[in-house]
């Protein structure tokens, strides 16, 4: 979500540069906010972003254990200023992308709902962002089994997502053809071939 298909864009060497680039960042306000904590409020908020792309960029280089602590690094961060709830969902949701590719669902549903609480409070119920967090729940539950809960969960997401960007959008495609997927495994099939039709007639 968010830059996150922006920071998978960057070229691998960039990457890396901009890896150590952040890395130098860090280390360098943490020594600043050590020194005098009362007066870099604003260092802190940008010590925040940094923390946050930081975690990304392991993630997309699949460093899991490294963008796992920079994420609660930053998750401690945004909790501490109380003042940024977006940062604290986006925290939360970048662990449970972690926890989803490494097969540990139970945390992944954990941090994926604590994001969804967030932006469904500080957004509005029917957000792109909402919508997302909905569907990487639905990833879970599907990965889980739980393909009945899975198919409610994906449903709901494609509601937001074809009210928020039109039922014509590409992303309603993807979506039709995941429920499609799921309709299909619960032995619907009636409905999985109707899913399907409905995501290529988008395309």
């Amino acid at each position: 979500t968010d830059d996150l298909a922006l920071v998978e864009g960057l070229p691998l060497d960039e990457k890396h540069f901009r890896i150590a680039e952040l890395e130098q960042r860090i280390r360098e306000a943490d020594e600043l906010i050590a020194n005098d904590p009362a007066g870099s409020a604003h260092l802190i908020r940008h010590s925040l972003r940094w923390l946050d792309e930081l975690g990304k960029l392991f993630y997309v280089l699949a460093d899991y254990p490294q963008s796992e602590t920079t994420f609660r690094k930053a998750l401690a961060v945004a909790e501490e200023l109380g003042d940024d709830e977006q940062a604290i969902a986006r925290c939360k949701n970048g662990l449970g992308f972690i926890y989803l590719d490494r097969a540990e669902y139970a945390k992944a549903r954990e941090q994926f709902e604590g994001a969804l609480k967030i932006y469904a409070r500080v957004l509005w119920p029917d957000h792109p962002f909402v919508g997302t967090i909905v569907n990487n729940l639905g990833q879970v539950l599907q990965a889980l089994g739980d393909l009945s809960r899975a198919k409610g969960v994906y449903e709901r997401a494609l509601k937001i997502e074809e009210k928020a960007l039109g039922p014509g959008h590409p992303n309603v495609a993807f979506r039709m053809n995941i429920l499609g997927l799921v309709l299909r495994a619960l032995g619907d099939l009636s409905g999985a071939k109707g899913a399907v039709e409905r995501a290529l007639q988008i395309d």
